[in-house]
């Protein structure tokens, strides 16, 4: 199987920005295939909850990015038209009680966190996230019967008030009591949390982003009530 968690991004020296992702073109392509007998079939998914198939190659170097999922397997699956639905997500069983699942970053238990997986996962850059080292952080966990989500904010560059590590994150937690699960979300400039009551939108987190401009040479915004726009998020 693969997506967009198989690509490679570095972070790579701006004289304007200080630090800019740069995506290694050649890691949005699946590797060669060499072997007979196999293909990779990319599909996209459908509303009804199914994936279609959209292109079979039996060479290999299929564009990840053009497709939700792309599938190496055996070619006796090279039919023109193909539809697939996903029954399982690691050890998750999708059904009646599950009928979907999200990516998270280490659970709040972990012993230590500089050592964790997902500080070598290419496709989040080569700077490691849960390292020891002070960012805005969002937790979920559960304590005393309720889940909470916590924000821990930090501004980048600032030597008072930068953010808080993993483990200084947990520590906080356990402050107020025993928790039943926890793990951490996305954290950096995406940390943001928002909170809507009868007036208005309560906007947390995520206020030291400055928006950059739409051509060269323009001017960097600071847009304190609005942030980094993110892909995605958890609603309550």
């Amino acid at each position: 199987m693969f997506g967009n968690g198989n690509v490679v991004i570095n972070h790579m020296q701006d004289d304007t920005n200080g630090s800019v992702r740069v995506l290694d073109e050649y890691s949005r392509y699946t590797p060669v295939i060499d072997r007979d007998g196999t293909i990779d079939i990319g599909f996209v998914y459908r509303d009804d909850g199914l994936f279609s198939s959209t292109k079979i190659s039996h060479t290999g170097m299929m564009d990840i990015f053009t497709n939700d999922i792309i599938v190496r397997c055996s070619d006796k699956y090279s039919a023109e038209q193909i539809e697939m639905k996903v029954h399982t997500i690691g050890s998750l069983t999708l059904g009646s009680s599950l009928d979907g699942a999200l990516s998270v970053g280490p659970m709040l238990d972990v012993d230590n966190f500089n050592d964790h997986s997902i500080n070598s996962d290419a496709s989040l850059g080569n700077k490691p996230p849960f390292i020891d080292r002070p960012m805005a952080r969002t937790l979920l966990y559960e304590m005393d019967g309720m889940v909470h989500v916590r924000l821990f904010d930090g501004r980048p560059g600032s030597e008072a008030f930068n953010g808080v590590t993993p483990k200084e994150a947990v520590d906080l937690v356990k402050g107020g009591g025993d928790f039943e699960w926890g793990c951490f979300l996305d954290p950096g400039q995406t940390a943001k949390l928002c909170i809507r009551n009868e007036d208005a939108i309560e906007s947390y987190g995520n206020r030291h982003y400055l928006k950059w401009p739409s051509k060269p040479g323009g001017k960097y915004t600071w847009t304190p009530n609005v942030g980094r726009p993110v892909a995605s998020a958890i609603t309550l």
